[in-house]
């Protein structure tokens, strides 16, 4: 449990669960390691040159030869595909960073305003004493 009180005189009262930073960690870790998983694709040169490498029949290396070309320029043309899914990527995660800072924010302008609550239902009953 995370603390965020300064004792009885800080601002924030209340502690918050330590899922509110976990949480957002591993959607973070996650995302970024399926952006390096796509870094770390072979080139076409490599395929190809694995592709000779392997002991398989001369029809099948021909086939797949075809498939390794015919998926490569797939890529090349949904390349403004990438873009937009990193682009998303990155518009999703400054919506959660968002999200944690006004959930924050509520909090704190809960806090404050039970805070001064209580500090006018004090002065009420010191009044009220002072009266009687």
């Amino acid at each position: 449990m995370v603390d965020l009180g300064g004792g009885q005189d800080g601002p924030i009262e209340h502690g918050f669960s330590n899922t509110v930073f976990i949480v957002p960690g591993i959607i973070f870790v996650s995302l970024s390691d399926i952006s390096n998983k796509q870094d770390g694709l072979p080139s076409q040169e490599e395929l190809l040159e694995n592709l000779e490498k392997m002991n398989l029949s001369d029809t099948l290396k021909e086939e797949l030869r075809e498939g390794i070309l015919r998926g490569t320029a797939q890529v090349k043309s949904s390349g403004t595909m990438a873009i937009l899914g990193e682009i998303s990527v990155l518009l999703i995660l400054i919506s959660l960073v968002f999200l944690v800072l006004v959930f924050f924010g509520y909090k704190l302008y809960k806090s404050l305003v039970e805070r001064e609550r209580k500090r006018q239902e004090k002065r009420l009953q010191k009044q009220q004493k002072k009266k009687k």
